[in-house]
């Protein structure tokens, strides 16, 4: 989700209609108590969730990842980012999802 050599940190520019974090529900079906236990997961240990919609297979494997824009929307950023960021040695770029069809 970052780049070293250009201080950009990566997020998804808008959320994913089946993000699982979609407070619309339309979000990917889990299994009961899976989405609370990857929630948990991923903020004990100050992470991030990484886009689906910017993974392989999705999407070709050159394509750079982004941070969920759901889980970054819910909970912030990751402590990390947002010190690279505080620092001026990093900046939040929001990309396009790779999946969406552009006009």
């Amino acid at each position: 989700m970052a780049d070293p050599a250009t201080g950009e940190i990566r997020i998804l520019e808008d959320r994913c209609g089946t993000c699982v974090l979609n407070p619309a529900g339309k979000g990917a079906g889990l299994r009961p108590g899976r989405l609370k236990d990857f929630l948990e997961g991923a903020r004990r240990k100050d992470g991030h969730v990484v886009c689906h919609s910017t993974i392989p297979p999705a999407v070709p494997r050159n394509t750079p990842a982004a941070m969920c824009r759901g889980y970054v929307d819910t909970y912030g950023l990751p402590t990390a980012a947002q010190a690279v960021i505080d620092a001026g040695f990093g900046h939040l770029v929001e990309v396009p999802n790779p999946m969406k069809k552009r006009a």
